[in-house]
């Protein structure tokens, strides 16, 4: 009977512990949903030193436990910085100020995945768009553009500086996107050094030569919806053209999917146009979906690198049986890219890149086809800061290419149909 109440005791033992083991190795453990973020504090409210430390390493210690970088070398930079923002800590401390060093902090891993982000009410938008290209920010006035000289008296030139320090990306052509991106917000803008008051700020462009200022107002913009796929089939030029702007495999993108090829055959289709020129990522298995209509017997796809709290798991890409569906096309691909083909998407593009015969157009991936993914959230425990790091490092197919971005085989900048199908034609 002692043996047995042993044995018992040894067992349970061991389910306890393989039990904890799993909890507390869970990545995904104290993260938070997007629904149950609450609202970050406003950028001019104060934190003590001690509300400022705790935030400081509550972020350091999330990137340690988390970020497979940490299993590929020391960090030393982030570490350095990390001490920095500590020693640098006064008696109280500005949102802002944290908002803007913690940004910093996070741009140094070089993951466009891993960012801070801020979460509230009062987020509010340029009613004039501003735009960075070609080294230069560029302002619409009456549908045309002009090239920036300053904003509120800050240089074009000193501002993509400051952007740069607070920008998590992996590529000049993510960074152009982003920095796009921050340029008419009011909290990026401030997070950039740009100061104001949330009424306006002040542009100053060049129009014919002539330096001009104008003063753009902060208005509240309302979302708007945008299709999850649409498509259409131009039997004159013998072209099918797919968009996809989620990488969400819901049962309509699968029966847009499949009624899609369905067309494809029954109009002997010989090219088809896969745009993802505005997908922004999503659920990699939308790649495996489109492929199950492809007439290839298999493909390689990505491995990962995986992070858990106490070990590392590292799987090589590999190659894998095609799941063949009816329809099987086996014609011409195109696939059109900019620099917001992102995450997900940015696989999409790179598994059929690496194993089929297919043709880039547009404009380089703002993604590097080898980078960090797979997003866990958290939130500052005092200013309520956001954020987000990942867990997970993604081995391309092709694992010996190391370029930063797929470059595209013709250049576009214009994305509509139109000259998306001329440019085909041309090729042809």
């Amino acid at each position: 009977m002692k043996l047995l109440k042993r044995l018992v005791i040894i067992a349970l033992v061991v389910i306890i512990l393989s039990f904890a083991f799993k909890y507390f190795n869970d990545p995904y453990l104290t993260t938070v949903s997007g629904s149950d973020l609450a609202y970050t504090l406003d950028l001019d409210e104060t934190l003590t030193y001690e509300q400022a430390k705790e935030d400081i390493d509550y972020l350091y210690k999330k990137l340690r436990r988390n970020h497979y970088s940490f299993v590929e070398n020391d960090n030393d930079d982030i570490y350095n910085k990390y001490t920095e923002m500590i020693t640098n800590l006064e008696e109280t401390n500005t949102i802002l100020d944290l908002y803007i060093e913690t940004s910093k902090l996070i741009s140094l891993l070089n993951d466009a995945h891993s960012k801070i982000g801020y979460k509230g009410e009062n987020l509010l938008y340029l009613e004039n768009n501003l735009e960075f290209n070609n080294d230069k920010i560029y302002v619409e006035i009456e549908d045309f553009m002009y090239e920036v000289y300053s904003i509120n008296d800050i240089q074009t030139e000193d501002l993509v500086d400051s952007a740069k320090l607070v920008t998590s990306y992996e590529n000049e052509y993510y960074f152009n996107y982003s920095f796009s991106q921050k340029l008419v917000n009011n909290i990026n803008l401030m997070q950039m050094g740009v100061n104001h008051n949330n009424d306006y700020i002040e542009i100053t462009y060049i129009d014919s030569g002539i330096a001009k200022t104008i003063q753009s107002d902060f208005i509240r913009k309302t979302s708007s919806s945008v299709d999850l796929v649409t498509y259409h089939i131009d039997t004159d030029n013998g072209i099918a053209y797919i968009k996809i702007n989620q990488m969400i495999l819901n049962e309509f993108l699968i029966d847009n999917i499949s009624s899609f090829f369905l067309e494809v055959e029954q109009n002997n289709i010989s090219k088809i146009v896969i745009d993802l020129a505005d997908n922004g990522g999503g659920n990699s298995s939308v790649i495996q979906a489109f492929i199950s209509y492809l007439d290839v017997d298999e493909y390689k796809r990505f491995g990962s690198y995986i992070k858990y709290p106490f070990y590392h798991q590292e799987f090589e890409p590999k190659i894998i049986s095609n799941n063949k569906k009816s329809n099987l096309y086996d014609g011409e691909i195109y696939i059109v890219t900019s620099n917001k083909t992102f995450s997900a998407a940015m696989m999409f593009v790179t598994t059929f890149y690496d194993n089929f015969d297919v043709t880039i157009i547009g404009q380089p991936l703002g993604n590097a086809p080898i980078s960090y993914g797979d997003g866990l959230l958290f939130q500052l425990p005092n200013s309520k800061l956001v954020l987000q790091t990942t867990y997970k490092k993604f081995i391309r197919p092709d694992e010996t290419n190391l370029e930063n971005t797929i470059y595209p085989d013709y250049y576009l900048d214009d994305f509509s149909y139109e000259s998306i199908k001329s440019t085909i034609m041309e090729i042809d």
